[in-house]
């Protein structure tokens, strides 16, 4: 039996767009079976569209449509699926024309970025699936990851585990999947082939890298990352002998290039899919900024991206110097726009009310830089990226409505450390093995020097918060590891520190809802995966 992998990009509630990429992928894969994702028909997560009763039925129509045109061998697609009064997230196997059989999810994933059982029913243990009489074990998803799907179906007699996916990228989360594959084929002594989508949605990143694992657990074949492929794979139901043309599986990246793949592709269609074709952001000179202009260059073309850089009084020469030096070494257009003028406006409109100063004052300057921004993505249809860094979000050190203003913000969930060693990465010749023929992207200064928000004169971060590196550290074990102070303190650091970062993470929950969506990189990122209340008297010891 010869097997076609798609693993593709499908926009959510695309119907048509979706079942013509099957189509094409069914036409050119010249196999007896085609094998997409989960949900390939309507895209993945289609969230609480799904508690719509004329989405489902669009979804099922257009699979039913799609079946009519697959006379020749079969499909596997996935849709949801209304059975009488409950909808199903389903694969649906397909073959002569008309929809042969239908599997629905069993195990529905409850924590992160899933909330499955409030939107679906769970389906019944599966049988397998026949085809042109060989026994295909389905594991959608979520039942790759328990081993009672996965013996009910060896047991029933299952030849191979097919297992479609929409499985949401981290940064470990490659690691994890391979886990729990060889678990299973280890406990059922049959060929695994796991297939995921690839794309961005929201603020979630499908990375692909399918794979397929031989029955002596080795994995014989992986497609690459954060890219469309189609491959193939010759399966011998009768000694389970699995050969494919998939890469062989030693693919090895670097963080720092698998994580600028990932924004690349977030950003891209995050842009695209919401009918954008440029986008817009401030460019300070510093790395921030630089790194999400080099990667809005690299997702959606320099051509497509406009920087404007806004000065105030309190703006060095060697800020416009660096933001120049970036844009020119992009390739980009860059704008200077004065903000003085309007800094004085505004304070002589409250003049005699307030009289603003200290940190009122620092706030009016993003806040006035947000306001041209937003006029420049309003009259020039550009989508605003914003640019603040994991660490500046975590401690709230940040102006609601002025830096955090924009519709996406790329490097969301990069740590200020992981901003330099990404921006390090791609400014060198590294970055040219994976496609990226432009180096270096910025001046060798904007690496070194101290970041500043050059908000008042001889501005510093570290006057406000604690050196990056010790300030990173400290917020990993609060946010992904979930711990406690004591538990920091007991590892070697400063309970005082840790106090005081903690105390920020917690009183700047009410700017985190309000901010841009942006890639999802750790295994714990703000937002579906950190769910706090903004209003809660519970203070840390």
């Amino acid at each position: 039996m010869k097997v076609a992998l798609a693993q593709i990009n499908l926009p959510v509630g695309d119907f048509s767009g979706n079942c013509a990429k099957i189509l094409d992928y069914y036409t050119r894969a010249n196999a007896d079976l085609l094998l997409t994702p989960e949900l390939s028909v309507s895209g993945y997560s289609p969230e609480d569209l799904i508690l719509n009763k004329s989405f489902v039925d669009a979804a099922q129509k257009a699979t039913q449509e799609l079946a009519g045109k697959i006379t020749r061998g079969g499909a596997i697609v996935g849709s949801p699926w209304r059975d009488g009064d409950q909808v199903f997230n389903a694969m649906v196997l397909i073959a002569d024309g008309k929809v042969q059989e239908v599997q629905y999810k069993y195990e529905l994933p409850n924590f992160g970025v899933f909330d499955e059982p409030r939107i679906y029913a769970g389906g019944p243990l599966p049988k397998p699936i026949m085809f042109q009489g060989v026994p295909l074990g389905m594991l959608i998803c979520r039942d790759l990851w328990y081993d009672r799907t996965c013996s009910v179906l060896t047991k029933a007699g299952a030849k191979i585990l097919l297992a479609p996916n929409a499985s949401p990228y981290d940064i470990e989360k490659d690691v994890s999947r391979k886990g729990q594959a060889r678990e299973r084929v280890s406990e059922s002594g049959i060929p695994m082939v796991y297939l995921n989508m690839v794309g961005g949605q929201d603020d979630v990143i499908y990375d692909g890298a399918s794979f397929i694992i031989a029955k002596d657990g080795k994995i014989i074949g992986q497609a690459p990352k954060f890219v469309e492929h189609l491959g193939h794979f010759d399966f011998d139901p009768k000694t389970g002998a699995i050969t494919t043309d998939l890469p062989a599986a030693n693919i090895d990246t670097d963080d720092e290039a698998e994580l600028y793949q990932a924004m690349c592709l977030a950003t891209r269609d995050y842009v695209h899919k919401n009918g954008f074709k440029k986008a817009v952001l401030g460019l300070s000179g510093g790395i921030d900024s630089a790194l999400v202009a080099a990667i809005a260059a690299d997702a959606i073309g320099p051509e497509n991206v406009r920087t404007l850089f806004l000065p105030s009084p309190h703006s060095s020469l060697e800020s416009f110097q660096d933001a120049g030096n970036i844009a020119d070494f992009l390739g980009i257009d860059m704008h200077r726009v004065e903000i003085t003028n309007p800094m004085q406006s505004v304070q002589q409109s409250l003049e005699g009310i307030i009289n603003p100063s200290g940190l009122t004052l620092e706030n009016i300057q993003p806040r006035l830089r947000g306001v041209i921004l937003m006029a420049m993505s309003n009259h020039t249809d550009a989508l605003l990226l914003t640019t603040g860094n994991k660490s500046e979000i975590a401690t709230g050190y940040a102006t609601l409505y002025g830096d955090m203003c924009g519709a996406f913000n790329p490097i969301k969930d990069l740590y200020k450390t992981q901003i330099y060693a990404v921006a390090k990465w791609r400014n060198s010749a590294d970055a040219e093995k994976y496609g990226y023929a432009k180096w270096p992207v910025m001046p060798e200064r904007v690496l070194t020097k101290a970041p500043t928000a050059e908000l008042r004169p001889g501005q510093k971060d570290q006057d406000t918060l604690p050196p990056y590196d010790l300030l990173d550290k400290i917020l990993y074990k609060l946010i992904e590891q979930n711990q406690g102070i004591a538990e920091i303190v007991a590892h070697g650091y400063d309970s005082a520190t840790v106090l005081q970062i903690a105390q920020m993470l917690d009183k700047s929950e009410y700017k985190r809802r309000q901010a841009a969506p942006g890639p999802k990189l750790s295994i714990k990122a703000f937002g579906k995966d950190r769910r706090m209340p903004i209003t809660q008297s519970w203070k840390r010891a």
